[in-house]
């Protein structure tokens, strides 16, 4: 199937267990196509390919992208949602949780492309999206 002139296919989406994430992986099959999960915790919707993964620790993202990978048979695509936030002044939030929100939203996302790349180049149509 496709979405306008793009073909959905095989698409790793992290953080797609919760939220914004899990509704990625809801539209990417309601297209038609194949999600896989890289999270900390398992998807709602049983029987989704997925891997359990920390995405500030680049060897268990290095892991799991290669497992999800695997158990779809390549990758299309890939969707970053995984994120945190501590809301509040910059002044009042303690450094350690803003370091925690720059390692999971900025270092994360790219551990997880960098992760991808290799399957993505293998691809057809390779394509990645990310969430701010």
């Amino acid at each position: 199937m496709t979405i306008g002139k793009v073909a959905i296919g095989r698409v790793l989406v992290s953080g797609g267990a919760t939220g914004l994430g899990a509704a990625v992986c809801d539209a990417v099959a309601a297209a038609g196509g194949s999600p896989g999960v890289l999270d900390l915790n398992p998807p709602a919707v049983a029987g989704l390919p997925w891997a359990k993964a920390d995405v500030t620790d680049n060897g268990e993202v290095e892991a799991g992208v290669r497992r999800v990978a695997e158990q779809l048979g390549g990758l299309d695509a890939v969707v970053t949602t995984a994120g945190v936030d501590r809301p509040g002044r910059l002044a009042d939030v303690p450094a350690d949780d803003w370091e925690r929100v720059v390692r999971v939203n900025l270092l994360g996302t790219a551990s997880v492309v960098r992760s991808a790349l290799p399957f993505l180049a293998e691809s057809a149509n390779g394509h990645v999206v990310t969430v701010a």
